[in-house]
């Protein structure tokens, strides 16, 4: 069994279907960071390449023992070129299926959604203007003819279904042909982002005044102007964040299994420094916080 680094919960019966629920329903891609925490391990690795290499090299037998007990149980689970294949049926009844229960269709395209205009934003060479143009012709794909003939072929063959099963598959179809209906502006996507606590705005103040020159009514006059600062609270974002869903039982979880672990170095957590810190706030929950910042450099724009 695989668990889940960022849901506890769960546990999977394959590495296929591990990495599978980690794309879809934490939105990771093949250059995010990953933690193992299979028994003691808490390795860290930076891309899903080393990740589902070292599941398979180190932790097989987590695989091998339970797709060997479905296998007599519930049949092969090998594809045509003998690969693993996902087959749902083979998890367990309170984790992997009830997510995908829980989780609608369109809340899955919304979230991939979301979590591809935020890759984008993160690109310093995409402008926004860029970013609409990218987004329209995305979203242009999905909403020309390909859905519309996909639609008109599966409808085709489900003529003996009940009206209930066509309903929701016409309303899959509709989400697939309008996926950025949430992001289709500027004011959309920061609206989104806002209101699910993906994005805060920093807050403007004027820390002094500075004289520019200015037209006024085409005369050059040098006029005092306000400098803005922008301020964004640090204590408010981490407020937010540890609000989101099973992220305060994972740090927590995470914190307490790096302070418990006398094996290997792992993490400053379980390191000799962060464990006298710890003493001093012995009734009370402590996370580690690293800061990095640059140095200023004057009229150095990067």
């Amino acid at each position: 069994m695989f668990n889940c680094f960022l849901c506890t919960e769960n546990k999977f019966t394959s590495t296929n279907q591990y990495i599978w629920h980690l794309k879809v329903y934490h939105n990771l891609d093949s250059q995010s960071l990953y933690t193992c925490k299979q028994d003691n391990c808490f390795r860290d690795f930076l891309g899903l390449h080393k990740f589902r290499q070292h599941l398979n090299r180190t932790h097989a037998n987590k695989s091998n023992s339970i797709t060997q007990l479905n296998v007599e149980i519930d049949g092969p689970l090998e594809n045509d070129s003998g690969s693993t294949a996902f087959d749902p049926n083979i998890t367990n009844e309170n984790s992997f299926g009830k997510n995908i229960i829980n989780c609608t269709f369109k809340d899955i395209v919304t979230n991939n959604v979301s979590s591809f205009i935020a890759k984008l934003y993160s690109k310093p060479n995409v402008t926004e203007t860029l970013l609409q143009e990218i987004v329209e012709g995305v979203n242009e794909l999905f909403s020309n003819e390909i859905i519309t003939h996909l639609k008109k072929k599966v409808f085709s063959v489900l003529t003996n279904y009940d009206t209930s099963k066509k309903t929701e598959i016409e309303e899959m179809f509709n989400v697939l042909e309008n996926p950025f209906l949430e992001f289709k502006t500027k004011h959309l996507r920061i609206k989104y982002f806002e209101n699910h606590n993906l994005f805060f705005k920093p807050t403007t103040v004027v820390v002094g005044y500075m004289k520019q020159k200015k037209k006024v009514e085409g005369i050059d006059r040098l006029l005092m102007v306000p400098v803005q600062g922008h301020l964004l609270s640090f204590k408010s974002n981490l407020k937010s964040f540890f609000e989101l869903p099973d992220i305060y039982e994972t740090a927590l979880k995470f914190t307490n299994d790096s302070l418990s672990s006398t094996g290997i170095l792992t993490s400053f957590l379980n390191g000799s420094t962060w464990k006298k810190i710890k003493c001093s706030f012995s009734d009370k929950i402590v996370f580690s916080i690293f800061l990095y910042y640059d140095d200023a450099e004057m009229g150095n724009p990067g």
